[in-house]
């Protein structure tokens, strides 16, 4: 499996139901590609830089799941 985008990597967690909390909307919601980033930067998420884009492993995406 290619490596996902911050995009692509937050369209499918969204599709699998994948939430986190969300102090803007007071509840829980599938997080955004800018969360992705962030997290990616914190080193949450394994994930290498390329130019100005993040490439996240699929495995890394099954282990938030």
């Amino acid at each position: 499996m290619p490596d996902h985008t911050a995009e692509s990597a937050a369209r499918y967690l969204a599709e699998r139901g994948y939430t986190v909390g969300s102090r803007r909307i007071g509840g829980r919601a599938a997080p955004k590609a800018d969360t992705i980033r962030r997290w990616c930067k914190q080193e949450k998420i394994k994930a290498r830089h390329e130019g100005y884009i993040w490439l996240i492993p699929q495995e890394e995406l099954d282990r938030l799941l």
